[in-house]
């Protein structure tokens, strides 16, 4: 069938069932659900589900895992910004620290040689 588009739809999960015997002794048999039945990919398999789709918990927990590296970079890149802000304000403040004296020193000057 057809992949759906959009979103999957994630139902909680059907206890397992009573089967046949199993095959291996010591093995548990458990019927799949009906969804399985009707030919739809299942979340069943802990190598990734039954035709490479990822079982729910692994996409959850790799979607999680990508928004967090976003996250960090995010973060990363407004701290860099934030350090150079920081600098550029350091070097405006200290500018103007040094043309404030200047101003007053040639005031002082400019009134010793008026007075």
């Amino acid at each position: 069938p057809a992949p759906r588009p959009g979103p999957p739809i994630s139902r909680p999960p059907e206890p397992p069932r009573a089967g046949p015997v199993p095959s291996v002794p010591g093995e548990p048999h458990v019927v799949p659900p009906a969804a399985d039945l009707r030919g739809e990919d299942s979340n069943v398999s802990a190598a990734g589900g039954l035709g490479g789709a990822p079982l729910l918990f692994e996409r959850l927990a790799c979607e999680e895992v990508q928004e967090v590296r976003t996250y960090a970079r995010l973060i990363d890149m407004q701290n860099r910004r934030l350090a150079e802000l920081e600098r550029v304000h350091d070097d405006l403040e200290n500018r103007l620290e040094q043309s404030t004296r200047e101003r007053l020193r040639l005031e002082a000057e400019g009134e010793a040689a008026a007075g």
